[in-house]
C-alpha cells in the first residue's frame, strides 16, 4: 500500500510538472499578452515590425509584450506599412484598410500615430472609430479603425505608424493578475480597379496630383502633367514660385500645396477657349477664408482683366464663387460659406444657365449668361491668369474641366468619382 501511494504521488507530481510545461509552451507559442500587477517588467518596451503590401492580400499580425504592467508611461509599438520591400514594388494602386483587433480581458487604451512624433504636442491619434463587436460565437472584441489609405504604383511609399498601449496605474490590482490579452494588426489591401476617369468625352484639361510621378514629400512642382492627352501642362519655370508636393494628405492621397505666393501657368491652347458651355471640377482644401476683394482666393482662372475672362472659381467673401464675362456683376456662389475642410466644388454652364455644385449638392444660387469671352489668356492653377495675386492658400488635388455641359448622370458619375477618391465617400 505504500509502494502504491508513493508511485501514485510520483504520477501525479509527473502530470503536474506536465502541464506546467504545456501552459509555459502555451505561453511561449501564442500570441498573447499577460498582465501583472507587480512586475519588473520593461515599462519602455519598444517593438519595430515592417509590413510590405506587394498585392492585395490580407495580413494580419499579433503583438506580443511579454508582461504588462500598470504604467504611467505607455508601451510603444512601432510598425509600417510600405509598397515596397527595398527591391519590388507592387504594380497596381492600391488602396488598405488598417484595423487594431484585441479581446476585452484588461482595461487596455490606445492610440495611434501615423507618420508623426507621438510626442510632439500636436500630434494627431488617427483612429476614427472604436467599437466592440461580437464573433458568430458570441465572443466580445474591441476594434479600431483608421482612416483609408492609399499606395501609389509608380514610387516607393511607406506609411510609419506608433501605437501607444495604456494599462493605467488606477488598474494596479490583483484582480489583472496573469491575464491574457490578444492584440491583432489587421492590414487589409485591394487593387483600385476605378481609377480613371468615368467620363472622357469633352475633357479639355486634367490635372491629378495623385498622378504625379518621381517627387518626394516637400518638393518643389515645376510640371503639373496633363492627363487630357491635349499637352495642357501646367508649368512654372521660376524655382521661387513653384508650390509644394506634398504626399499622404487628403484621404491617404498626395496634393499640391500653394503658400499664397507660388502658382501655375497653363499656356494659351485653343482647346481652352471654351464656348458657350463648359464644366469645371475642382478638390480642393482651403487654408483660411478671406474677406474683401484684394484678398479673394482663386482656385483657376482665365482672363485677360475683371471685365473680359472666360472663367474665375475662387473663394471670395467667405463663400465659392463662379464669374465670367457676360455675367457680369452676377456671381454664383455656395449657399455656406467656403469649407476648411476638403471639398469638391464643380460649375457647369449649357449656354443659358450657369449652376454649382459644393459636395455634390446644388447651391440654391444660379445665374444666366449668353456666351463665354474666349479671349488669348493664360489659364491660372492657384491663381488669377492675369495678374500674379489674389493667389491660392492650401491645397489643389484635382482640376477637370470639359468644354460642354455634362449630363446629369455623366456629372454625377466623376462627383462620385471623386468623393470616393480625394473625400472618403462610400
Amino acid at each position: 500500500m505504500i509502494k502504491n501511494n508513493y508511485f501514485d504521488v510520483k504520477l501525479r507530481f509527473a502530470k503536474v510538472v506536465f502541464l506546467c510545461v504545456v501552459l509555459v509552451i502555451t505561453l511561449i507559442a501564442l500570441p498573447y499578452t499577460y498582465s501583472r500587477y507587480e512586475s519588473e517588467a520593461d515599462v519602455d518596451f519598444v517593438s519595430t515590425v515592417a509590413y510590405y503590401v506587394l498585392e492585395a492580400d490580407k495580413i494580419t499580425h499579433n503583438i506580443k509584450i511579454d508582461s504588462l504592467i500598470p504604467s504611467d508611461e505607455p508601451y510603444v509599438y512601432q510598425f509600417s506599412v510600405a509598397n515596397h520591400d527595398g527591391e519590388n514594388r507592387l504594380e497596381t494602386r492600391l488602396e488598405y484598410d488598417l484595423t487594431i483587433r484585441t479581446t476585452t480581458n484588461l482595461p487596455l487604451e490606445y492610440e495611434l500615430y501615423l507618420n508623426e512624433d507621438h510626442t510632439d504636442p500636436g500630434a494627431t491619434d488617427v483612429i476614427v472609430s472604436d467599437d466592440v463587436v461580437a464573433d458568430e460565437d458570441g465572443m466580445y472584441f474591441r476594434e479600431m479603425t483608421v482612416a483609408r489609405s492609399y499606395f501609389n504604383y509608380a514610387y516607393d511609399e511607406t506609411n510609419e505608424y506608433t501605437l501607444l498601449i495604456f494599462f493605467p496605474l488606477a488598474y494596479m490590482s490583483h484582480e489583472y493578475q496573469n491575464i491574457l490579452e490578444n492584440i491583432e494588426i489587421e492590414i487589409d489591401s485591394r487593387q483600385i480597379i476605378r481609377d480613371h476617369l468615368p467620363v472622357t468625352d469633352g475633357l479639355v484639361l486634367h490635372l491629378d496630383a495623385a498622378a504625379i510621378l518621381g517627387l518626394n514629400d516637400n518638393d518643389l512642382v515645376e510640371v503639373w502633367e496633363d492627363l487630357s492627352g491635349l499637352g495642357n501642362d501646367a508649368t512654372q519655370p521660376n524655382a521661387e514660385n513653384r508650390p509644394i508636393y506634398r504626399t499622404n494628405q487628403m484621404n491617404g492621397l498626395p496634393v499640391i500645396r500653394h503658400d499664397g505666393s507660388n502658382h501655375f501657368l497653363i499656356p494659351d491652347d485653343d482647346s481652352l477657349r471654351i464656348n458657350p458651355e463648359i464644366t469645371i471640377f475642382t478638390v480642393i482644401n482651403l487654408e483660411s477664408r478671406t474677406t474683401g476683394t484684394g484678398s479673394i482666393r482663386v482656385i483657376t482662372s482665365k482672363e485677360t482683366g475683371h471685365t473680359n475672362r472666360n472663367w474665375w472659381l475662387v473663394q471670395w467673401d467667405n463663400k465659392w464663387r463662379f464669374r465670367q464675362s457676360d455675367m457680369g456683376t452676377s456671381t454664383i456662389e455656395s449657399d455656406n460659406d467656403a469649407s476648411l475642410e476638403p471639398a469638391l466644388v464643380v460649375v457647369s454652364g449649357d449656354g443659358s444657365d450657369m449652376r454649382m455644385f459644393v459636395d455634390g449638392t446644388e447651391q440654391q444660387s444660379s445665374v444666366s449668361y449668353s456666351n463665354l469671352a474666349t479671349q488669348n489668356a493664360p489659364v491660372g492653377i492657384g491663381r488669377q491668369a492675369d495678374a500674379t495675386s489674389r493667389n491660392w492658400v492650401g491645397d489643389i488635388a484635382e482640376v477637370i474641366i470639359y468644354d460642354q455641359a455634362l449630363s446629369t448622370s455623366d456629372r454625377e458619375a466623376i462627383e462620385n468619382y471623386l468623393g470616393e477618391k480625394w473625400l472618403g465617400w462610400e
